[in-house]
């Protein structure tokens, strides 16, 4: 019979009033292990400083004082998704409703994708060489924007939200900017405007 106020040891087992149920590890260079039957599902609290997760029998996850790792057993970031064998493994944030953000590396090229419809349709995409695909998945030069809309074709907006707008107001305008100071010294070369 175990009292309210009683601590009482059983091996590396105690349960505790304050603390509840302990399980410790008395050895030193030791590890605590919680396991199924057979330990293929296991928590190892691992006495080198890390926490291990395994699941059928292999690491599914890793925390240490890094970060977290899913898939690898060193983990680089605060969160690290994959060993770096896979060349097609994403991270994904998923609501219950809407789209998804995708990391994803792709053909061994990082890739940064934005999908809508469980991750079944692509709207936008930064790849590895920093392009910007916006309807389109191989964006041809720093910005490619690309629609299908009965022959309309892409269109960019500039909006001015100002609601009282007056003669000669700027509504929008794109530079074309140089930094080369050594003979047409820098700024906006060409502006084009909308008033």
């Amino acid at each position: 019979v175990l009292q309210n106020n009683s601590a009482v040891d059983i091996g590396s087992l105690s349960i505790h009033p304050s603390n509840g149920l302990v399980l410790s590890q008395s050895v030193a260079g030791s590890s605590v292990h919680v396991m199924t039957h057979d330990g293929n599902e296991d928590i190892n609290l691992d006495s080198d400083g890390f926490i291990q997760i395994e699941v059928a029998g292999s690491e599914l996850m890793r925390l240490n004082s890094t970060g977290v790792g899913i898939d690898t057993d060193n983990p680089l970031s605060i969160f690290h998704v994959g060993s770096g064998s896979d060349a097609n493994l994403p991270i994904t944030l998923a609501p219950a409703t809407g789209g998804n953000i995708e990391f994803r590396n792709t053909s061994s090229t990082g890739t940064f994708t934005f999908t809508n419809a469980n991750g079944s349709n692509e709207h936008m995409r930064i790849d590895s060489s920093g392009n910007v695909g916006i309807g389109t998945d191989s964006p041809r030069s720093e910005l490619s924007i690309a629609a299908n809309n009965s022959g309309q074709g892409a269109k960019l907006t500039l909006e001015n939200t100002d609601t009282s707008i007056t003669t000669n107001d700027v509504i929008g305008q794109i530079d074309f900017y140089a930094n080369d100071s050594s003979t047409n010294g820098t700024g906006a070369k060409v502006n084009i405007k909308a008033i």
